[in-house]
Formats: structure tokens, C-alpha cells, sequence
């Protein structure tokens, strides 16, 4: 094997309350063992910023347990217009857990991670 070859993960999943799948990928390179996520969805409701906070940590999808990281791995999320910080747990677990500002329903939201299993 020369390093280059991948599994491409697209079922297994489920799509936390409030959010639609706009679809999702999970390439695995079974070499090294890395995985690197990218997942799109929409939040159909509102996720606003406490007073003085920050946004309530909002599970947004969870992915495989063959997939899900040994350990929290942080992840980026971005709609265009808002960004934020978010975690993949070992739950498989996709986490939003902070925002710029409040994320407007609806929206659609890109996150991407890496890490290895």
C-alpha cells in the first residue's frame, strides 16, 4: 500500500434535533489511521448566546463509533457570515460551543476536523 488509499464513511450517522443533513463524509487513509470529517448541516432553530456567555454546547451530529476520535478533537465551524470553536467527542458526538454571535435559523453550517483513531 502506498499511503494514498482512503475509505470514504457517508452512513452510520445521526443528525442531532433542530438540524438537517445537508450531507457529511468521513475519509479514513486505514495507513495512518487519520480521519478527516467534513459535515453540513442546517440548524432549523435559532442558537443564541446567553447574556454575558457563550452558546449552550448544541450536539449537531454524531458520527460512527468506527470513526469517532480516542480522545476530544477540537473542530471549526463556519456559515459564511458567523464562525465558531466545537469538538468531536469519543461518542462520536459533534458539539458546537461557541459562536461570534447568535446563529440565525436557518443556517447553513460546514464544519471540519482531523484527527487520528
Amino acid at each position: 500500500m502506498n499511503g494514498s488509499w482512503y475509505e470514504d464513511i457517508t452512513t452510520g450517522h445521526t443528525v442531532g434535533a433542530g438540524f438537517t443533513l445537508l450531507g457529511w463524509r468521513a475519509r479514513v487513509r486505514p495507513s495512518s489511521g487519520e480521519v478527516t470529517l467534513w459535515i453540513y448541516v442546517r440548524n432549523d432553530v435559532a442558537i443564541n448566546i446567553l447574556a454575558g456567555a457563550n452558546i449552550t454546547d448544541t450536539t449537531c451530529f454524531t458520527v460512527p463509533a468506527s470513526v469517532a476520535p480516542p480522545d476530544f478533537s477540537s473542530c471549526g465551524w463556519g456559515n459564511g457570515v458567523n464562525h465558531g470553536e466545537g469538538v468531536v467527542e469519543p461518542t462520536g458526538a459533534v458539539v458546537l460551543r461557541s459562536a461570534t454571535v447568535n446563529i440565525a435559523a436557518p443556517s447553513n453550517i460546514r464544519i471540519r476536523a482531523s484527527y487520528s483513531l
